[in-house]
């Protein structure tokens, strides 16, 4: 029951991001309730089929319409490979937000189906399946300089976004552990420093 999942999730320690996509018969039925227990700072839930509504399959059989579409939507492509009906990065910045997904989905939906979107915040609207680092900056630094004889701003060029989007997880093997445990040294050397400074300048005013 969606009672039963809802208390599920209440009972999960605070959290960044909850992203949730439903396909079954009536998953429309817990939307409300993910977002009423949802612990997560920010939560979205994309659902195949109102309350009182089932879910379908795709034409063909092989697939839930609902679930392939809004998959398609975040690896770019459908499930046999070919190319989606349009790009669903509509801001261009290079990763599909769980709103793009549900908005791709929607787009293509199997006329059976009756879909339906909730968020708890517009942050909530832009969680991605894309981890976040520590190392924003550094890669800024490092790769902003190197793509940039590859962008073209003026007309936009969405084939640079869609480019960078598949050679993305390339980049993060080749940076990520060096960055994180040079960011983990520098945050335990730091740190503490911080922290005193931060400690004797309230205390000072406190008194």
């Amino acid at each position: 029951m969606a009672s039963d999942f809802g208390n599920d999730l209440a009972s999960l320690p605070k959290y960044r991001s909850l992203i949730v996509m439903m396909e079954q018969c009536n998953s429309g039925g817990f939307n409300s309730t993910v977002l009423a227990k949802s612990t997560a700072q920010a939560t979205s839930i994309a659902s195949a089929a109102i309350a009182t509504q089932s879910s379908w399959a795709s034409p063909d059989g092989n697939w839930d319409s609902f679930a392939r579409d809004w998959i398609a939507a975040q690896i770019g492509h459908d499930p046999y490979g070919a190319t989606l009906a349009f790009n669903p990065d509509t801001d261009s910045d290079g990763v599909i937000e769980a709103e793009e997904a549900y908005g791709y989905a929607l787009a293509v939906q199997n006329p059976s189906d009756s879909p339906n979107y909730d968020e708890s915040s517009e942050a909530g609207g832009d969680i991605t399946l894309g981890q976040r680092y520590v190392w924003w900056w550094w890669w800024c630094w490092i790769i902003l300089p190197i793509l940039e004889k590859y962008y073209l701003p003026i007309p936009p060029d969405p084939e640079f976004f869609e480019k960078l989007q598949r050679i993305t997880p390339e980049l993060q093997k080749l940076v990520v552990p060096t960055f994180d445990r040079a960011a983990a040294d520098v945050r335990k050397e730091v740190a503490p420093k911080i922290e005193a400074a931060i400690k004797a300048a309230f205390e000072e005013k406190s008194r």
